[in-house]
Parts: C-alpha cells; sequence; structure tokens
C-alpha cells in the first residue's frame, strides 16, 4: 500500500482510539452524574434523625471519615467536622457550626 495510505489508516485508527476514550469518559461522566442525583434524593427524603443519609461523592477523592451515617449524626457535626467536610466539597468554611451544616446540607440536598 502506499505510504499515504499506511499513514491515513494510522490516522483513522488514532481519531477511533479517541473517541472510545471520550466515550467512555462520557459514560463514567453519566455514572458519578447519576450516582449523585441519587444521594441528592436519598438525603431530600431523610426527614427523621434515624434515616440514613448518602454522600455525594467527589470522584477520585476519598468520603471522609466524618460523613455521618444518619441524618441527627449529621445535626450534631462539630465545627471541625463540618470544616473537613466543607473542604472535602469545596465549600468556603464561613460562619458558625450551624451555617456550614447548613451548607453541606445544602450540597447533599439536605432538606431543613
Amino acid at each position: 500500500a502506499p505510504a499515504w495510505a499506511v499513514d491515513m489508516q494510522a490516522n483513522l485508527l488514532a481519531a477511533q482510539a479517541n473517541l472510545l476514550a471520550g466515550q467512555a469518559n462520557l459514560l463514567a461522566g453519566q455514572a458519578n452524574l447519576l450516582a449523585e442525583m441519587r444521594a441528592l434524593l436519598n438525603n431530600s427524603h431523610a426527614y427523621n434523625g434515624d434515616q440514613r443519609i448518602v454522600p455525594v461523592i467527589i470522584p477520585g477523592v476519598p468520603i471522609p471519615i466524618e460523613f455521618p451515617a444518619k441524618r441527627k449524626e449529621f445535626m450534631a457535626l462539630t465545627a471541625k467536622q463540618c470544616n473537613q467536610l466543607l473542604d472535602y466539597y469545596q465549600i468556603p468554611a464561613i460562619g458558625g457550626v450551624d451555617m456550614k451544616r447548613r451548607a453541606i446540607g445544602e450540597r447533599i440536598g439536605l432538606r431543613f
């Protein structure tokens, strides 16, 4: 085969590999979005203190061990624990502990 045809085939294969990588990234993004939506939906219905809450996961970043399992545990978070969760969600640590809890709660879908 002529050199131009070999080059064209190599370029097409590279383009196909790029498309497949893009498709994989898109699917991963969709999976992350779906997981976030499930967490937000679950948490938006956690009115009772004994109801479980679910972290909204930041891909590639470990969930802080401070993340509470239940709403009543969330409402008992200390300022230090709130600051760690605020850092995880990249939310500015402004105000007192109640304001910090509210900021985290809004990010994870809790209703107040």
